[in-house]
């Protein structure tokens, strides 16, 4: 890490959810259902920098392969469509 980097290592949840846009609750479901990764320290919960990057490459993997997925059978259309 570079030194006099502004970037945070760990995130409150609250400061986690604004981050994404989401509700704190929301934030705690995905955690719940380990869609997103945190730690603990002591008896507090923080999401790493790196625990956010990994769930939006994730989702970016998912939404890609949704996409595709969906694309495919119009091509395959369009195909038999032409012969």
């Amino acid at each position: 890490m570079e030194s006099g980097s502004s970037q945070k290592l760990a995130y409150t949840v609250e400061e986690a959810a604004d981050l994404l846009s989401l509700s704190r609750a929301k934030l705690y479901r995905l955690i719940d259902s380990c869609e997103i990764g945190s730690v603990t320290i002591g008896r507090s919960r923080r999401i790493t920098h790196s625990q956010l990057e990994e769930f939006l490459r994730r989702l970016e993997a998912r939404d890609m392969a949704a996409s595709l997925h969906v694309r495919q059978p119009i091509r395959r259309l369009m195909r038999t469509k032409g012969t």
